[in-house]
């Protein structure tokens, strides 16, 4: 009866957590229906033509990625043209239960903007590494790629038609090595390429990401800033597929704190009136 008693808690508990995360999910479902998609151009023209400019508008914004200055990334192992990259190089665990063992833990990113071709809208935080206590809602899409170490060979590539010859370029280990040095890998791979090493690689690619935003922005010394708060939204991909995604969760959350009401209910029956 014990048992059954904190089986009802427990599943009460989960429904409460289910129904919290649905309520959240339609709060931003309803944010991205009422916040209409606006071009820069048209946001720099409203915030400049208010008195107040340090007042922040809340809008949304659509457009892709671009660097604000000249500089640009090259991610280390893949080698590709970036505003921002995060690496990690491990070691996965075969237990579910023991975490896995990190050598390698690298990000960088550049200053960038978003471009919907009518203007920029200036950010300033590293879109791989959100501050968890200031983005209430962050779901990037992300380019991760991942393989292992025990393939040291190089890729192939194709030259002609029909044919297909072996990439000079150097492997992922390779470039690992090239670019962090032996001492950050364990001893025992250091010479050796037929190790359970594993590597991912999350880039930010300039032009290649479409990223759709929503929140406060400014205007400062006629350039529009995205300031982030709790009632931000971050998104790389389109405005639809933000809202698909989020009505998705909802109906999901929904789901599940039905479920978990049902079995508390008919556990908490089970425990009081027992036969």
């Amino acid at each position: 009866m014990v048992l059954i008693g904190i089986g009802a808690g427990l599943a009460l508990l989960l429904a409460l957590l289910t129904f919290r995360a649905k309520v959240r999910h339609h709060r931003v479902v309803r944010l991205i229906h009422q916040t209409p998609v606006t071009t820069v151009a048209d946001l720099v023209q409203s915030l400049t033509a208010r008195a107040d400019l340090a007042a922040p508008t809340h809008a949304a914004v659509q457009g892709c990625v671009v660097a604000r200055e000249t500089t640009r990334l090259t991610a280390p192992i893949t080698g590709s043209s970036c505003v921002a990259y995060k690496v990690r190089v491990y070691v996965p665990s075969d237990d579910y239960e023991v975490p896995d063992e990190d050598y390698i833990e690298d990000s960088k990113w550049v200053p960038w903007a978003i471009n919907d071709s009518t203007g920029l809208a200036l950010a300033s935080f590293d879109p791989l590494r959100p501050n968890p206590a200031a983005l209430h809602n962050y779901w990037p899409g992300r380019t991760t790629t991942g393989d292992t170490f025990k393939d040291n060979t190089p890729h192939p590539l194709s030259t002609l038609p029909g044919q297909a010859r072996e990439d000079s370029s150097p492997s992922p280990r390779d470039r690992v090595i090239s670019h962090y040095g032996y001492q950050r890998l364990p001893a025992e791979t250091r010479y050796q390429s037929d190790q359970d090493l594993s590597w991912e690689e999350s880039v930010i690619k300039e032009f290649g990401n479409e990223v759709f935003v929503l929140g406060r922005f400014t205007v400062q010394e006629g350039w529009v800033h995205f300031r982030v708060d709790s009632d931000s939204l971050f998104w790389f991909g389109s405005r639809s597929d933000a809202l698909s995604h989020f009505q998705q969760r909802a109906r999901t959350s929904a789901r599940w704190a039905k479920i978990w009401l049902i079995v508390s209910t008919i556990l908490a029956v089970a425990y009081f009136y027992p036969r």
